[in-house]
């Protein structure tokens, strides 16, 4: 007998291409904070295959919330993957970008991207990373709470993202590892009672983050 399915966070793989994609060319057609350019860049590929999406689903196999968990481990790397200058920026490695981030329209206010940010924290305790790093928007309302669990914002002196067009001022968020656990504490009061009725395997979590370390990493 089968067991009941029940909503739950965990990791994407490449059967739930189709759903990540979708969710993210829905979330995105929607922002504000940008126009979508190249909208086939928003679409399951190797970069997703090779880091870490993870997800929230409902009951019914829905997915609800995702974002991707890249492991940055130099500043031309970073520069790359970023589509920015990061010269004068104090980011330390390796460092985990945070990225790719989707929530369906219907449970925006419901603190699923927070989860799921909660869930990475949680997994990084003990990991040999130094920073989590991600790119937002001047006065998107996630960095307002990104600022309140001690988030600190830069601006690159330039960017050349291809796949959006941003309408607001783009900043690097840098949460560096000493404000790891007063981050996690602080979320854990916002969203705790959700990552209750999503769980999410940490220890497993933490062990596919191990895999992106190399050993002198670790």
């Amino acid at each position: 007998m089968n067991p009941t399915p029940r909503a739950h966070i965990r990791r994407a793989a490449r059967p739930d291409a189709a759903a990540i994609s979708d969710l993210r060319s829905e979330a995105y057609a929607a922002a504000p904070e940008f126009t979508v350019r190249q909208a086939e860049r928003l679409l399951w590929s190797r970069e997703d295959d090779v880091n870490i999406v993870l997800a929230a689903w409902d009951a019914d196999g829905r997915a609800l919330s995702t974002t991707r968990g890249d492991l940055l481990t130099d500043p031309d790397e970073s520069q790359r993957r970023m589509e920015c200058l990061l010269h004068d920026i104090p980011m330390r490695y390796p460092a985990l970008q945070l990225g790719k981030g989707a929530t369906r329209g219907s449970v925006a206010n419901m603190g699923f991207h927070s989860g799921l940010r909660l869930c990475f924290l949680e997994a990084c305790a003990g990991r040999n990373v130094e920073a989590l790093v991600g790119i937002v928007y001047e006065d998107a309302p996630r960095t307002r709470l990104m600022r309140s669990i001690g988030y600190r914002f830069y601006t690159p002196a330039i960017y050349w993202y291809e796949d959006l067009e941003p309408h607001r001022r783009t900043l690097i968020a840098i949460l560096e590892r000493c404000d790891f656990a007063r981050a996690a504490s602080l979320l854990h009061e916002k969203v705790g009672g959700l990552l209750s009725a999503y769980p999410c395997d940490i220890p497993e979590l933490a062990r596919q983050l191990d895999a992106q370390l190399t050993p002198a990493q670790l």
